[in-house]
């Protein structure tokens, strides 16, 4: 099964999962998917989780669809790996260079790495920007071990694969961001930020 995860405001949750559902039923076969359980939903705090069985066209087009058509999800997120437990910087680091990476990229492309933080969360990692480059150390390390000559680049901008890291009582959750590297609210028309302005995902949700 293929795992996303989409965030949200909170008391949002009940928007988000019938606009997911809904969604998924304008995709062909999307319906007969809900309805046999090849695609199952579920509500957690600030968000909401969707499976899809990999074996099915629904599940190569969903992320793209999501990404483009929720208008109350804050990010797109599909799980990578995780959830792994981890107390020190060591374990983060033999954790990611555990995983492959060549399905999700190749040695041309570029990463970003983003951090969040829950609770209890070990002294060792609690600064985001170096756990950051521990991830992304971790990555280009398995790359240079197959070929000295190479490795890939980092692009906060528009990388070729945006990671999310979430760290949460004592464990990591590894995320493909298919929304990017920014909030799905920041898709809209603004030029310039207002004072006190509404996000556009939560207008949307209201």
């Amino acid at each position: 099964m293929r795992e996303f995860f989409v965030p949200c405001a909170a008391g949002l949750e009940t928007i988000v999962e019938m606009e997911m559902r809904r969604i998924t039923e304008r995709l062909p076969g999307g319906h007969d998917a809900l309805d046999g359980g090849s695609v199952v939903t579920k509500q957690s705090k600030r968000g909401v989780t969707l499976w899809v069985s990999k074996d099915i066209p629904t599940a190569v087009q969903l992320p793209y669809w999501l990404t483009v058509c929720l208008r109350t999800g804050q990010r797109v997120l599909e799980r990578i790996d995780g959830p792994m437990e981890l107390r020190r910087r060591d374990d983060l680091w033999s954790w990611v260079n555990s995983i492959d990476w060549r399905p999700y990229m190749s040695v041309q492309d570029t990463l970003s790495v983003q951090v969040t933080l829950g609770t209890d969360v070990p002294s060792d990692l609690r600064h985001t920007h170096f756990t950051a480059l521990t991830v992304k150390d971790a990555i280009v390390k398995q790359f240079l071990s197959r070929d000295k000559s190479a490795r890939p680049s980092v692009d906060f901008v528009d990388p070729d694969l945006p990671l999310f890291l979430y760290l949460h009582q004592g464990r990591g959750t590894l995320y493909r961001a298919w929304s990017g590297t920014r909030s799905l609210h920041k898709r809209g028309y603004r030029k310039k930020m207002p004072k006190a302005a509404l996000r556009e995902t939560m207008a949307a949700g209201m």
